[in-house]
């Protein structure tokens, strides 16, 4: 059954709606990403309004799940790339374990992104990441950049095409792309092999 708890799916299609009447863009944040955790119908509703204002959102950023990852969204009915989503990690520390003998601690990062300032399209992505080895060491801060997307990924932009490009053609194929994206998710802590269901989570 779809519910839309304060009515946020409903003011979003209209905020969505008044920019797309001036010619406007948005870039839409949330703290929970569009995943699993949805309700299958909210979730659903969710998918449509970002395929019926694909022209006018340039982006969406969320958070919540401590990972760096990122989510393609496809057209409802051509299935093609229409839209992306960047799921951040997070400022704080963060320790789990995927398995039992494997333990993995992450740093505190945060991602910078730029725009084209006519459209608003993004045109880079970077990952900054604290030391907090060297911190806790030299008791003294260290941020440093990590990567960029389009360099550690291969891209030759941030379209969604691109994505989903090395989505299909490395990831889903590749035993070493799809390494390089755990490590991605993992902030440089690398999990164990990656076969074909670790790389289509």
């Amino acid at each position: 059954v779809y519910t839309d708890p304060g009515n946020m799916l409903e003011w979003m299609e209209k905020e969505l709606s008044d920019l797309e009447a001036i010619g406007g863009s948005a870039i839409v944040m949330s703290h929970v990403p569009n995943l699993d955790e949805c309700l299958r119908q909210y979730g659903r509703r969710f998918h449509a309004i970002l395929d019926r204002f694909q022209t006018v959102i340039r982006a969406g950023i969320y958070s919540h799940t401590h990972s760096l990852s990122y989510q393609v969204v496809s057209d409802l009915a051509t299935k093609k790339p229409i839209g992306m989503s960047y799921i951040i990690g997070s400022l704080t520390t963060y320790h789990f374990a995927s398995k039992p003998e494997h333990i993995v601690d992450k740093d505190p990062n945060f991602c910078v992104m730029y725009l084209d300032p006519d459209t608003m399209i993004p045109i880079d992505y970077e990952v900054w990441r604290f030391d907090l080895k060297y911190a806790n060491e030299n008791n003294q801060p260290k941020w440093f950049k990590q990567y960029d997307y389009r360099e550690y990924f291969g891209l030759p932009d941030l379209s969604p095409k691109s994505f989903m490009d090395f989505t299909a053609d490395q990831i889903l194929k590749n035993e070493t792309a799809a390494l390089l994206y755990r490590d991605h998710i993992n902030m440089n802590h690398p999990g164990d092999e990656c076969d074909i269901e670790c790389r289509t989570k």
